[in-house]
């Protein structure tokens, strides 16, 4: 499925190269760029869930994607080495999300425990 994110990367992929670039190429090779650019067709995900949120005047982002795996398993290893689980960042989230659900369920019981006795 293209769409609009899949033009605008391109796009702005283009517009990043130096404008002489564009004068060193053949047409053809021009016609292969462009059909490089147009070759990947993103299809949408099951679960697919992007929010940003307001935090000290700077907007924070939220990305949850899911769905069947289609990445090989050599570009599964090399993304692996690139984006690490255990980051600083990722154990912050994770214990902030831990947090969040051990209130909940802290908060459930008092109340589930408030409706029982009487």
């Amino acid at each position: 499925m293209s769409g609009p994110s899949e033009s605008n990367g391109l796009a702005e992929l283009l517009a990043r190269l130096p404008p002489s670039f564009f004068d060193e190429l053949a047409p053809e090779q021009r016609a292969q760029l462009w059909e490089a650019g147009h070759a990947v067709t993103w299809k949408r995900h099951p679960i697919n869930i992007r929010f940003s949120l307001p935090w000290f005047h700077r907007n924070l982002f939220l990305t949850v994607v899911g769905g069947s795996e289609r990445r090989s398993s050599e570009r599964r290893a090399v993304e692996g080495r690139l984006h690490r689980l255990p980051t600083l960042g990722n154990v912050f989230f994770f214990a902030g999300v831990l947090a969040c659900f051990y209130f909940l369920a802290m908060g459930s019981l008092i109340l589930l425990r408030s409706f029982i006795e009487f």
